[in-house]
C-alpha cells in the first residue's frame, strides 16, 4: 500500500472553513475523510481543525460577515465531521465510567461532544445526556448508569447557573461532579460557587481531577450566600424586569438604537441576554458581565450603533436594579467603570 502524505493542518483548516461557510457538506466530508485516511488523529482533527474552524465561524458571525443561518449550517456540518472522525476509532472502555451533561440552554453542544469523543479515545466510558432536567428522572438515570463521576460542561458563561441543580442532583445520589468548558474560563472559583467538586480547564487535567475525587465524599450542600439568593431573585423576576428595562431603554436611548434593535423582538433578545449574563456574574464573578459587555460593544459596533448606547443601557440597568437588588447594581456599576 502506498504511503499517504501527512495532511497539512493549516491548509486543511483554511479549506474546511471555506467549505463550511459555503455550506458545502459533501466537499467538507470528502476533504476530512482524505485527511483521516492519511493518518490524521482524532485529537489533532479536533484541536487543530474542528475547534479552530468553529472559533473562526463565531468571529465571522460576530463581525456580521456571515448570517445566523450560515453559522447554524456550519455547526451542523462540524457535528457530522466529528461523527465521521470518531467512527474511525474503537474505544477501549478501560477508564472511568462518566456521565456528561450540558447546562440548561447551552445549545452549543459541539464542544462537549468533542470532549466526549476525546474522553472515549482515552479509554473512558462516556454517556452523553445532553441538557437533562435536574430531578427525579435524572436521579433514576444516574442510579441506572452508576457513573464514577458526572461531568458538567458549559460553553457560555450565562448558562453556568443551570449547573447548580444538576450538581445537587448528582450529589443526592452520592456522585462527585467535575466541571469544565469555556463558560468557566479556567476559573476553579466558578465551579466552587456552583457546588461542583473539581474543575478541569484542559482535557489533560481530567484524569488528575478524577483521581482527586476518587473515594472523596461529594461536597455537602451549603446555605445559600447573599449572592446566590440575589441571583435567584433576579432569575425569578427576569421576564417582567426585561420588559421594564426595554421600556426605559426606548424612552431614554431610542435615538441611539440602530435599526435592528428598534424591533421589539430583537431588543428583547439583547436585553434578556444582558440580564442572564448579569445573573451569572452575581452568582459566580463580576468578570462574566465585563467579558460579555466587551463582546456586546463589539457586536453593537457591527450594527453601527452609537458608542454611547452600551454605557447608557448599563446606566439604565444599574439605576433600576439599585431599587431592590443592590449586589446586582454594584456589579453593573463596576462593569460600567471598568469599561
Amino acid at each position: 500500500m502506498t504511503a499517504t502524505a501527512e495532511p497539512d493542518l493549516q491548509a486543511l483548516r483554511a479549506r474546511q472553513l471555506e467549505l463550511v461557510v459555503r455550506g458545502d457538506r459533501n466537499a467538507a466530508l470528502l476533504e476530512a475523510g482524505r485527511a483521516l485516511e492519511a493518518g490524521l488523529s482524532l485529537a489533532d482533527f479536533v484541536f487543530e481543525v474542528l475547534a479552530p474552524v468553529q472559533s473562526q465561524i463565531g468571529l465571522l458571525w460576530q463581525d456580521g460577515r456571515i448570517t445566523t443561518e450560515q453559522e447554524h449550517i456550519a455547526t451542523n456540518i462540524a457535528e457530522i465531521l466529528l461523527t465521521l472522525a470518531a467512527s474511525r476509532h474503537t474505544p477501549a472502555n478501560t477508564g472511568a465510567n462518566l456521565v456528561l451533561c450540558l447546562a440548561d440552554r447551552d445549545h452549543h453542544n459541539l464542544p462537549a461532544r468533542m470532549i466526549a469523543e476525546l474522553l472515549r479515545l482515552d479509554g473512558h466510558r462516556v454517556t452523553f445526556l445532553g441538557a437533562p432536567r435536574p430531578g427525579p428522572s435524572l436521579t433514576t438515570m444516574l442510579e441506572k448508569l452508576r457513573p464514577d463521576a458526572v461531568v458538567l460542561s458549559c460553553s457560555l458563561a450565562m448558562n453556568l447557573p443551570g449547573l447548580r441543580a444538576l450538581a445537587d442532583t448528582a450529589h443526592e445520589s452520592g456522585i462527585p461532579v467535575l466541571g469544565g468548558g469555556r463558560g468557566f474560563d479556567g476559573e476553579p472559583a466558578r465551579a466552587r460557587r456552583l457546588g461542583i467538586d473539581a474543575h478541569a480547564a484542559q482535557l489533560d487535567e481530567v484524569e488528575d481531577a478524577l483521581e482527586r475525587m476518587s473515594g472523596v465524599a461529594p461536597a455537602a450542600a451549603s446555605a445559600p450566600s447573599d449572592r446566590a439568593q440575589q441571583h435567584d431573585e433576579l432569575a425569578a423576576a427576569r421576564g417582567p424586569l426585561v420588559e421594564e428595562l426595554m421600556e426605559r431603554i426606548r424612552w431614554r436611548a431610542e435615538p441611539l438604537l440602530p435599526r435592528p434593535l428598534r424591533d421589539p423582538r430583537i431588543l428583547r433578545d439583547y436585553t434578556t441576554n444582558l440580564m442572564r449574563f448579569l445573573e451569572a456574574a452575581v452568582l459566580c464573578d463580576d468578570r462574566i458581565l465585563a467579558d460579555y459587555t466587551a463582546w456586546l460593544g463589539a457586536r453593537l459596533a457591527t450594527l453601527r450603533a452609537s458608542p454611547a448606547l452600551l454605557p447608557t443601557i448599563l446606566d439604565i440597568t444599574q439605576e433600576r436594579l439599585a431599587l431592590d437588588t443592590p449586589i446586582a447594581a454594584r456589579t453593573v456599576a463596576r462593569t460600567r467603570t471598568s469599561g
